[in-house]
């Protein structure tokens, strides 16, 4: 029974060896710890090796008893006691250890311990926190011995990480060039009225479709994301380059490409300054020739058309 208590001592003297092993993995301090202890439940072994003891000690002391009583019976009384004493000073130093609150305390708690060892859930993975710059993680970490352990170890290495960042939504500006199309100029011309002497009426000649290119400031909102194309919102402030005082609107979906160097590609619809029959003048009216005049006939009004642009996002995503 005693050999029992023993091996119980021996046990969380090795285990505790095992854990405090710098050099070795999670999985590795598992794995020799169930070895150690068979794969079996840990808790209770020492209540139960001491019970056990406690047991034996009741034994004995009814079998010593008995052989007092045999030995006075034999007039060997004394002899006997002497014969005895070097076991039953180990008896006592046994049961003071029964009688040891304290040890029982500690046996208990260093169980705990051990079991937990033996689950993955107890072991805490610190990290540091690293920083963040757009979509990029800087990670930098460490795997060294445990301290004060004296392990020595030949894995003890530094690394740095640069991760995509995922998940919530950015915004970025940048700018770059667009054509707009499927918006026309009204066309519309002077002639004379051959009903009204003197007077000129107005005749629309037709559509003047033309490609508006355009230097655009930009928006955008996408999601965050480590990969080298994401798809994205663009809203757009576009002066054309056919008459820089002309500014025109564009709302697109497109792309984004790039981590660091990054290049937008979009389309969509947009609303374009174009020539328009002047407010107070009608279409196939007849007005006196001091009324009208030809520069006066059209005047800018925002019209719907489409564009395509390709934009360059000015924050780049370093580390």
């Amino acid at each position: 029974a005693y050999q029992k208590v023993k091996n119980i001592s021996s046990l969380i003297a090795q285990a505790k060896a095992v854990i405090t092993n710098g050099c070795a993995t999670t999985e590795q301090i598992i794995s020799q710890l169930v070895t150690l202890t068979g794969g079996q439940p840990v808790l209770g072994r020492s209540d139960a090796a001491i019970s056990a003891l406690e047991t034996e000690l009741k034994n004995f002391d009814r079998a010593y008893a008995a052989y007092l009583d045999r030995a006075q019976a034999l007039g060997i009384n004394e002899r006997a006691k002497a014969q005895s004493a070097p076991l039953t000073k180990e008896v006592e130093r046994l049961r003071t250890l029964v009688d040891d609150k304290e040890y029982v305390t500690k046996a208990r708690a260093a169980e705990a311990q051990l079991e937990l060892a033996m689950q993955e859930s107890s072991y805490t993975y610190c990290r540091s926190l690293g920083t963040v710059s757009s979509d990029l993680f800087d990670l930098e970490y460490n795997v060294k011995p445990k301290p004060n352990t004296g392990a020595s170890c030949s894995n003890t290495f530094e690394e740095k990480l640069v991760l995509g960042v995922r998940g919530g939504w950015r915004i970025d500006w940048g700018g770059g060039f667009a054509l707009g199309f499927g918006a026309a100029d009204e066309v519309y011309a002077l002639k004379a009225d051959a009903s009204v002497e003197g007077n000129k009426r107005i005749e629309r000649s037709g559509d003047d479709e033309v490609i508006r290119p355009n230097l655009i400031a930009t928006s955008y909102l996408s999601r965050r994301s480590h990969h080298q194309m994401r798809p994205s919102l663009m809203i757009g402030l576009g002066a054309d380059l056919t008459d820089i005082t002309e500014s025109n609107f564009c709302f697109g979906l497109g792309f984004l490409f790039g981590q660091e160097n990054i290049l937008g590609v979009h389309a969509g619809p947009g609303l374009f300054r174009v020539d328009r029959l002047s407010k107070g003048f009608q279409e196939g009216g007849s007005y006196g020739s001091d009324a009208v005049d030809g520069k006066e006939l059209v005047s800018q009004k925002l019209s719907e058309g489409w564009f395509v642009g390709v934009t360059y996002v000015l924050r780049k995503r370093k580390p």
